[in-house]
Formats: C-alpha cells, sequence, structure tokens
C-alpha cells in the first residue's frame, strides 16, 4: 500500500467521527455563549455552563488524539452523557420561576420564551442522544463510514498486482 493509500485509509478512519466533533463544537459553543451571558450578569449559575465547557476540554483532546490512534472514547461519551443530563435537568428545572430568571435573564418570562427554552434544551438533548448512538455504533463496528473503510480496504487489495 503506497502513502497516498494509507493516508486515504487515515483520512476515512478519522471521518467516522466527524459527526462527533461537529456536535461537540455546537454544544461547546452554546454553553461559552451561555456562560458569556451569564457572567454579564454575575448569576451564580454560571458554574452549569462552565462545567461543561471544562468536561468538552479532554473531549476535544480526544477527537484530535483519534486522528493518529484508536480511542475508547471516555471523555466524549462522559461529556455527552453529562450534556444529556444537564439539558433533561434544565428542562424541568425551567419551569421554577427563580431558576429560570437566574440560569437564564437573557430570555424572556413568558410562555414564548419557556417554549422557546424548551425547544433549544430538546435539540441539544437530540444531539447528545444521537451522539451517544453514533459512538455505540462506531465502538460494534456497525457505522457506515467503517462498512466503506472495509470496502475501500477490499478495493485496495483487489487493484494490488502483488496480491498482498
Amino acid at each position: 500500500m503506497n502513502q497516498r493509500e494509507k493516508t486515504s485509509l487515515k483520512n476515512m478512519e478519522y471521518n467516522r467521527y466527524i459527526a462527533l466533533r461537529y456536535s461537540l463544537a455546537v454544544l461547546f459553543f452554546a454553553n461559552l455563549n451561555w456562560l458569556v451571558f451569564l457572567l454579564t450578569v454575575r448569576s451564580v449559575y454560571a458554574l452549569l455552563p462552565f462545567v461543561m465547557l471544562v468536561f468538552a476540554g479532554p473531549s476535544i483532546m480526544e477527537q484530535i488524539k483519534v486522528y493518529g490512534q484508536k480511542s475508547s472514547l471516555t471523555h466524549t461519551t462522559r461529556y455527552f452523557k453529562s450534556q444529556l443530563l444537564l439539558n433533561g435537568l434544565l428542562c424541568v428545572l425551567a419551569f421554577v420561576p427563580v431558576f429560570f430568571r437566574g440560569a437564564f435573564p437573557f430570555m424572556a418570562e413568558s410562555a414564548q420564551g419557556l417554549i422557546g427554552l424548551q425547544i433549544v434544551l430538546v435539540l441539544g438533548i437530540g444531539m447528545a442522544y444521537k451522539s451517544l448512538q453514533k459512538i455505540q455504533a462506531i465502538h460494534q463496528r456497525q457505522d457506515r463510514m467503517h462498512h466503506a473503510v472495509l470496502k475501500y480496504k477490499h478495493t485496495l487489495k483487489a487493484s494490488d498486482p502483488n496480491g498482498k
């Protein structure tokens, strides 16, 4: 196998994780945005997005390292589970007016504000849940990209004149 083929295979393997990287980035910036808003009003609830940003750090590093080596995605799994749990908790606590005002001071204290917030939180839950499913599929080698990698490897072997 020549260097170009090896690089292609390495890139294909790395692309198996692309949905996870995008989900991680979206949730990271959502938490960062939430943190900035809460810091401007000096809310004690700024601790929530701060903790999620701290949890995201090892996950981001894990996603970078996955290019050069296989990974169990331990940190990434933990991050998505934490985000899923936090968003679920926020969905419930958002109905408590004191919590809503403190944690989401930038949202209108109305039915529309609550519905808008619930939509965002449910989207976050969905993103974290789908990411956890993707991690499971990768571990079980049931993801679509794994099948594409296998097909490409088979094609390389079939086109190898030495039969190696």
